[in-house]
């Protein structure tokens, strides 16, 4: 029973990665559409290999996923050449918003929007979610636990030299996370 149990936690986890990842390269996919691409650094050879498979399953969203996006896109496209914060939000800020924000920044970089900064929050704070971040290594992401602390701080790089991006369980009104301006 238990193997049954953790096979199906992993088929939804795989299904809810795929969703997330898929929705927000959309996102930025249709503002790549606008904008020239930039000669960005390639990533992580996993995490390319990885971005690449995503991209390729794109007709498996849904219109109504697709048409709802096209907010944050058109957004995002309104932002040109300004700072453009995307904040997102689910309750724990354990697993969805953490993948979310983390594959919306590796989207960004992909396809040259260096004016997109991403972030995570809930509704409560908790912790970064184990799985999860097994997932994200899984997937070809550098992530290393900074502390062992109940809610403890991870690095996460996505490229050879570049600012890691740190994540860490808080609530969307955290000081780190934006204050105004952003799309949630």
């Amino acid at each position: 029973m238990y193997v049954s149990v953790v096979n199906e936690i992993r088929c939804i986890m795989k299904k809810h990665i795929l969703v997330i990842g898929s929705l927000v390269f959309l996102v930025l996919i249709s503002c790549a559409e606008k904008a020239q691409i930039q000669d960005v650094q390639e990533l992580l050879p996993e995490a390319n290999s990885y971005v690449i498979e995503r991209i390729a399953e794109y007709s498996q969203i849904s219109q109504e996923h697709k048409t709802e996006l096209e907010k944050i896109a058109r957004f995002i496209n309104e932002k040109q050449g300004d700072a453009t914060e995307l904040i997102f939000i689910c309750t724990h800020n354990s697993r969805r918003s953490h993948m979310s924000q983390i594959w919306a920044q590796v989207a960004a970089h992909y396809y040259g929007f260096d004016q997109v900064i991403t972030y995570s929050g809930g509704t409560e704070s908790t912790a970064f979610n184990p799985r999860a971040v097994r997932a994200l290594q899984k997937a070809g992401l550098s992530i290393e636990r900074q502390d062992e602390s109940d809610n403890p701080v991870y690095v996460i790089n996505y490229l050879e030299t570049a600012e890691a991006m740190h994540a860490f369980s808080k609530t969307f009104s955290h000081e780190t996370n934006p204050q105004d301006g952003f799309c949630a």
